[in-house]
């Protein structure tokens, strides 16, 4: 090729990105190193809760991470409101464990139905297996035993002479496996993606370039080539996403991505790149 063709032929791979986003957008960069040091300073945030959410929760299963999550609203909670950009940047990470956990549990429903998921999640997130069989059943013979030296012990005083008095012990059982309230909609969620993959399968960069990105003041996420990723339906199918973490996590967490809201997403998912312009096409002898 002489130059004149190299040049026509990088002007049609000019719609490329200079960078993507999280990898080296510098005020992701910047927010990630600030973050490092308030960190330090936060002692309600675990260090092990922090790391695991900014990178090991790539790898993890659905229940890890909704667990994760849900420690986070704890935890912040108990620290109170967190300084920017720490509160940006772990929420941020916390939608994408929220997605990630989404699109996992989407991908299942190819298996089994919501109800058997339902039923999978319950186990993981109370007794910690998705498969148990032996916890919850050892509990309810727990509170079999306990139920009957209640009555024994009430029938021997009411033989005494003393006047029966019924104390309620609450059951080991319930206390335990008592899902927690936010499961009915991250299932509705899990629905939403499972029946819309062509979007669902790029959510995970939408959220990216929204949180680390978008929201961060930066402009990578405004180039031609991610217009695709921006359209109503991916916001549509981000917010109930933000709407799942503040199931999970609380306000606390969600409310710094609030911005989500007013970001324009007006990108087409059928717009491809300008390459009108012909190649010199080699001649064949």
């Amino acid at each position: 090729m002489d130059e004149a063709m190299v040049a026509r032929r990088e002007k049609a791979h000019a719609w490329l990105p200079a960078r993507f986003a999280h990898l080296d957008g510098p005020a992701c960069l910047s927010a990630e190193l600030r973050t490092t040091g308030q960190l330090k300073g936060l002692p309600d945030i675990p260090a092990g809760l922090a790391r695991f959410l900014r990178g090991d929760s790539l790898l993890a299963e659905s229940p890890n991470l909704l667990a994760a999550v849900q420690s986070l609203g704890v935890a912040v909670g108990k620290q109170g409101v967190l300084p920017e950009p720490a509160a940006g940047v772990l929420s941020g990470h916390a939608l994408i464990a929220v997605l990630l956990a989404g699109i996992q549990d989407a991908g299942r429903l190819d298996t089994f139905p919501v109800s058997s998921l339902r039923r999978r999640l319950a186990s993981a997130l109370t007794v910690g297996d998705p498969s148990d069989a032996y916890v919850l059943p050892m509990l309810e013979k727990a509170d079999a035993f306990f139920r009957f030296i209640q009555d024994r012990t009430h029938k021997a005083y009411v033989d005494a002479g003393a006047e029966p008095i019924r104390v309620d012990v609450p059951s080991l059982r319930d206390a335990i496996a008592s899902p927690p309230s936010y499961l009915d909609y991250y299932l509705t969620f899990v629905e939403r993606l499972r029946e819309n993959p062509q979007v669902a399968s790029g959510l995970l960069q939408t959220a990216e370039l929204t949180c680390f990105d978008a929201l961060l003041g930066d402009v990578a996420w405004k180039s031609d080539s991610f217009s695709h990723l921006f359209t109503t339906e991916h916001k549509g199918l981000l917010l109930v996403a933000l709407q799942c973490l503040e199931n999970i996590a609380g306000k606390s967490v969600a409310n710094p991505l609030r911005g989500i809201h007013d970001l324009p997403f007006r990108g087409s998912a059928g717009k491809v790149p300008d390459r009108r312009e012909p190649f010199d096409q080699p001649t064949l002898y």
